[in-house]
């Protein structure tokens, strides 16, 4: 979808390309930035408040070269698509970090209408809209569904949540045994009672 877009409009406007794609991962940059030094300050707060006799470490250049340079490498990334690099919960960025590629590639599409025949635009939001569209369908899916925070004692229970698109219940998110559930296990694992007599 994304590729999709650039494309169509590199084709008509072969001099914007850069600097429009330069813009995005310098905003993308300036803001993993600024995540990567609250995360440090945080941290560092943590640290002095935990152990006050401790002298505050500073960073060698070389680690924050290092760190430049991953985040440039991440910023280049995230021009086409998101990935999460911290552990934290995601669902406000990657809709923010969507409706933002959602707007651009349709600012993308219909600013090249005019240099583009009716064939072209018309697959072109086919194929940019409709995998964008499918992708995001795949995302539901797996955050309603498949995400490992989703944990059931019973396959019958993920059936059961996959059917009635609800979240799941505290019994059905408990994990009695740490192995493969089987039928034969089904039953020990909904009552620990009776597998411990």
């Amino acid at each position: 979808s994304r590729v999709c877009a650039l494309a169509f409009f590199a084709s008509s406007h072969p001099l914007l390309i850069g600097p429009i794609c330069t813009l995005h991962w310098a905003i993308m940059l300036f803001w993993l930035v600024r995540l990567e030094s609250e995360t440090n300050l945080v941290q560092q707060t943590n640290t002095a408040q935990a152990n006050e006799s401790t002298p505050e470490r500073c960073q060698s250049p070389l680690e924050i070269l290092s760190s430049f340079v991953m985040n440039a490498i991440f910023a280049f990334v995230y021009v086409f698509v998101y990935f999460n690099v911290t552990e934290e919960p995601t669902r406000r960025k990657y809709w923010l970090f969507y409706i933002v590629i959602l707007v651009q590639n349709t600012v993308f599409i219909f600013s090249s209408i005019d240099s583009a025949t009716h064939a072209e635009v018309y697959w072109t939001m086919v194929i940019s809209y409709g995998f964008f569209f499918l992708g995001f369908a795949f995302m539901f899916i797996y955050f309603k569904w498949f995400h490992p925070s989703l944990k059931f004692a019973t396959v019958d229970g993920a059936l059961r949540h996959m059917i009635d698109l609800s979240p799941p219940r505290n019994s059905e998110v408990s994990v009695q045994n740490s192995g493969p559930i089987c039928n034969g296990n089904a039953s020990r694992a909904e009552n620990p009672q009776e597998s411990s007599n």
